[in-house]
């Protein structure tokens, strides 16, 4: 049985006027520029988050898959594999870890592409791609599928990803009486 991600449609957008005229060259041109990656425990569940400078990334996927995962645009399998099952894949839109509007090219992201928080729920986090704006991260988890939440956040810019810790499974059955 797969388990559903739930990616709620909560973007709350607050930009005082004027403050584009000061903004970067890359907030111009939309681009999320990832900042900081941290997974943290939060108590009932895990919480991933990715923060953004210069412009908001949607979430073009968010799911488990089955299989190994794979460096995209390449198709290479990840070496070692990323821990789980089972692993989630975020991919998000109009993002990127580094800022090519500036000649060279420069690494906004400097942390670890790949990194073991070993937490509940959440054992380690791989970056697999950012090519021409598209930045995925795999998640890879302990124990059972559970239903995410992933949500993109304002103040500062961040993609938020809640993992619950709870993996029991609940059977609902119908209770007849009379």
């Amino acid at each position: 049985m797969r388990t559903r991600v739930f990616v709620p449609l909560l973007m709350a957008l607050a930009v005082p006027l004027g403050a584009m005229a000061a903004a970067p060259v890359a907030a111009q041109t939309g681009i999320a520029l990832l900042t900081d990656v941290q997974a943290q425990n939060m108590g009932d569940f895990d919480r991933v988050t990715f923060t953004f400078e210069g412009g908001t990334p949607t979430i073009l996927k968010a799911d488990y898959f089955d299989g190994p995962a794979a460096l995209s645009p390449s198709g290479l399998l990840v070496s070692p594999p990323v821990a789980g099952p089972p692993r989630l894949q975020i991919t998000m839109g109009g993002a990127s870890g580094t800022d090519l509007t500036v000649n060279p090219p420069h690494d906004t992201y400097t942390g670890p592409t790949r990194f073991s928080p070993n937490l509940s729920k959440v054992v380690e986090l791989v970056e697999v791609e950012d090519f021409e704006a598209t930045l995925s991260w795999v998640i890879g988890l302990r124990g059972r599928e559970v239903v995410v939440t992933v949500q993109v956040l304002n103040g500062p810019t961040r993609v938020v990803v809640d993992i619950p810790h709870d993996d029991t499974i609940v059977t609902v059955a119908p209770s007849f009486t009379g």
